[in-house]
């Protein structure tokens, strides 16, 4: 092990390397490796820029989005936490690039998935936003996990997908607002914001617009919390914060959304 891990280090540090198969099929099986540096400095990392850099052949992508349809690795183990959730997690953001590439037109991976494999990766992320109950951020033992936080990256890359739709995007949205009304803890490592930029991108999309997303965010109700709001209720105004400033930072929020983000915010502001 000590050897490859060695190996694929290097390669890292050049911008022209390519990898045997034997190569890809052991980063596939360390994904949800334990160790921390190997899984986040090493696995994530190679996989990342091998798909965005087009590191990897053809056949190489193609069996990274088999093998994890395949052995349907976003949901090991999805009724038990920590180590499990770690392959989830990274799974996630293994998925999300998976779906990045197939949708890009400028990538040589461009439509590289099978039809069934297409809809696997596009309709899993609200599965898995369904069923995963571990949404932890950091652990002693394995590292940074963050769990809602990959878990809206994917969901990102899905909604830009050319293949998604309006209706995806306001069962997601809903999902989300789910997540939320449900929380049994604190965000604190501003995951709503990582779950709020993927709407953000539906509205420079056209997926959703920002007179219906007006009508989404008006009148939610959250559980009654003892001495004080419910936390899910501070995550959610988190949450719309964060599409507030990053429409009005391109200059494009419509007056109607502003109103009702505002009056929703008062409370948090």
């Amino acid at each position: 092990m000590e050897e490859i891990v060695k190996i694929l280090f290097d390669k890292l540090e050049r911008s022209d390397s390519d990898y045997t198969n034997l190569e890809v099929q052991w980063l596939y099986e360390h994904i949800g490796d334990e160790n921390p540096e190997i899984r986040d400095s090493l696995v994530f990392i190679s996989l990342a820029s091998g798909l965005v850099e087009e590191k990897f052949t053809l056949e190489q992508a193609e069996f990274l989005a088999k093998s994890a349809k395949e052995e349907d690795i976003l949901f090991y183990n999805i009724q038990k936490g920590l180590p499990y959730t770690v392959t989830r997690i990274f799974a996630a953001l293994l998925y999300g690039f998976l779906v990045r590439v197939d949708g890009d037109s400028n990538s040589s991976y461009h439509k590289f998935m099978t039809e069934s494999e297409r809809n696997y990766y596009l309709n899993s992320v609200l599965n898995y936003l369904k069923e995963e109950k571990d949404f932890t951020d950091f652990d002693v033992k394995y590292g940074w996990v963050h769990g809602l936080a990959h878990a809206g990256d994917y969901l990102g890359q899905v909604i830009k997908h050319p293949n998604t739709n309006r209706e995806f995007v306001l069962e997601a949205f809903e999902i989300v607002i789910n997540i939320f009304q449900n929380l049994e803890y604190g965000l604190t490592e501003k995951e709503e914001a990582r779950l709020a930029f993927p709407f953000v991108e539906a509205m420079l999309e056209n997926k959703i617009i920002q007179e219906k997303l007006s009508q989404l965010v008006a009148n939610r109700v959250f559980p009654v919390a003892k001495g004080g709001r419910h936390r899910g209720r501070f995550a959610y105004e988190k949450f719309l914060s964060a599409i507030y400033f990053a429409l009005e930072s391109k200059g494009i929020l419509e007056e109607k959304l502003k109103i009702e983000l505002l009056n929703i915010l008062k409370e948090y502001c």
